[in-house]
């Protein structure tokens, strides 16, 4: 028997090749880019192949060079940050608050150090971790003050906000992931959201290939290869009428999570920020008892029982590749890999009782 996810892909697969297939490629892409500045009341988006390509073009876009300082969220995927390496700039690494985001307060310590060394940050990469918002008008304020670009690392966060505005909206660059794991997919992809129209033409300019407007081959840039595919474009199209299904569906199975679990008073759960809608495209628990060994045994005994289940983000700053980068630390993002666990926002609803009930069994050692 065909699952539902797979039936409905094979629909939006006819879609795609019965109806966009007939289109020039150029209208295939802006049909979707056209479709996410309704989802998003964004009207400057760019389609790219990945998240990854969209948090490079802010930088390139923003003139980020050797040796630039770039705040970035520590306790991030490492795609959040390569971006970083690739313009030759240095990352400094900002720890986390209760939200498993970036603390503001310590952001401002990360630039008031920096400044101290009369070298300004050249941008903010904030990140959404798992689809739940930082504290959006502390950072905001704080990027104002300074006179800082904020990028807004929403990769995880389509369909989550801060006081009614989709996240991805708030900075100078915002930034969406439609690789396959995201709360929907168009099978690889990612989306570029600016604020104003010459930033998306430029963008757009030097993602494909800063290809001059002559009869002939001719850059006189360096250019990339980003734009998105025109099939990764329509699948992307086809699967926004199931976004608003799946947050849905991912809310409500924290929901119920939350109401099973929170009985446990050793169990921390991430926060929201007054006025902010998660996604809830991933949830986890701070298992505040447990060490790391104990804690790799409960994983383990649970994916024995085939249930999803991920150890949380390693910071940054404990990878060899960002171990002598400057870093702002309270020890919560360490402390949150140690003792936390996630779970896939997207469970299955009629999964969800049976898996709360292991975990709940589980969990009453730890």
């Amino acid at each position: 028997m065909k699952t539902s996810l797979v039936a409905t892909l094979e629909s939006n697969c006819k879609e795609i090749f019965y109806t966009q297939v007939e289109k020039s490629v150029e209208q295939q892409i802006e049909d979707f880019e056209n479709a996410m500045t309704h989802v998003l009341g964004a009207p400057h988006v760019l389609a790219l192949n990945s998240g990854t390509s969209a948090i490079h073009m802010a930088l390139t876009m923003l003139d980020v060079g050797p040796g630039d300082p770039v705040i970035c969220s520590d306790l991030t995927f490492v795609a959040s940050a390569n971006p970083i390496m690739y313009r030759g700039a240095e990352p400094i690494l900002v720890d986390c608050d209760h939200t498993w985001n970036m603390d503001p307060k310590l952001l401002r310590a990360a630039i008031l150090k920096s400044l101290t060394l009369n070298k300004k940050p050249k941008a903010i990469i904030l990140v959404h971790l798992y689809g739940t918002p930082a504290n959006m008008h502390a950072i905001m304020e704080i990027s104002k003050e300074f006179n800082i670009p904020l990028v807004e690392d929403a990769a995880h966060a389509l369909g989550a906000s801060y006081q009614g505005k989709p996240l991805g909206t708030f900075g100078e660059f915002g930034v969406i992931s439609f690789n396959n794991n995201k709360i929907i997919t168009a099978l690889g992809g990612g989306l570029l959201i600016c604020n104003n129209d010459a930033s998306v033409e430029r963008a757009k300019y030097l993602s494909t290939q800063a290809k001059d407007s002559k009869p002939y081959y001719h850059h006189r840039e360096v250019g990339f290869n980003y734009r998105i595919s025109p099939l990764n474009a329509s699948m992307g199209l086809a699967q926004l009428s199931r976004l608003d299904r799946e947050v849905n569906n991912a809310r409500n199975n924290y929901q119920l999570a939350w109401e099973e679990l929170s009985h446990y008073p050793h169990i921390g759960w991430q926060l929201c920020p007054e006025g902010a809608v998660a996604n809830r495209w991933r949830w986890g628990v701070i298992l505040q008892k447990t060490d790391p060994l104990r804690l790799e045994t409960l994983r383990k005994a649970l994916v024995a029982q085939a249930l999803p289940v991920y150890r949380m983000m390693y910071p940054l700053h404990k990878m060899p590749i960002f171990e002598n980068c400057i870093k702002e630390l309270n020890g919560w993002g360490q402390m949150f890999f140690e003792k936390g666990l996630v779970f896939p926002g997207q469970i299955p609803s009629e999964q969800l009782p049976g898996i709360l009930q292991l975990l709940d069994l589980n969990l009453r050692e730890y």
